[in-house]
């Protein structure tokens, strides 16, 4: 990603107290990155908080639709190269501390 295209960095704090470094994403160019994303209404909330080994598929219609449909209006993204695992704790810490609603649908 180029410092061009993701300027503004914002932490996000999961229950657990860790700071996650996030930057606003003005793009959908994100082919072959792995990391987390954070969809965001215009209040500032978590409205789906996720995770891919390839960000490209936080543009997929079976992300974005239901992030759209709860008022998404920005994506935050996290580089995150740690693995699988990784990508999935920090999604989990993040989601016990927000709550958004497309993560809690179906539970």
């Amino acid at each position: 990603m180029s410092e061009e295209k993701l300027k503004e960095i914002v932490f996000w704090a999961g229950a657990s107290g860790t700071q996650y470094k996030y930057y606003v994403a003005n793009t959908e160019r994100l082919v072959g990155m792995a990391g987390n994303f954070i969809w965001v209404d215009g209040a500032g909330r978590p409205v789906y908080i996720g995770e891919f080994g390839n960000l490209q598929q936080a543009f997929e219609p079976a992300v974005v639709q239901p992030a759209k449909a709860a008022g998404a209006t920005a994506l935050h993204l996290h580089n995150n190269l740690s693995g699988r695992e990784a990508r999935a704790r920090e999604q989990a810490d993040l989601v016990a501390k927000w709550a958004p609603v497309c993560n809690l649908r179906g539970k």
